[in-house]
């Protein structure tokens, strides 16, 4: 059990890192889009 809990509070935790890395991403990506209009 401790094990399974284990498991899942770390596929939590990179879950919520991803997401703060594509959060960052996306801000970097609209930014740079913004400075270069097509």
């Amino acid at each position: 059990l401790d094990f399974i809990l284990k498991k899942m509070r770390l596929r939590r935790s990179t879950r919520s890192r991803q997401r703060q890395i594509d959060e960052s991403f996306n801000i970097f990506a609209k930014r740079k889009a913004s400075e270069n209009p097509k």
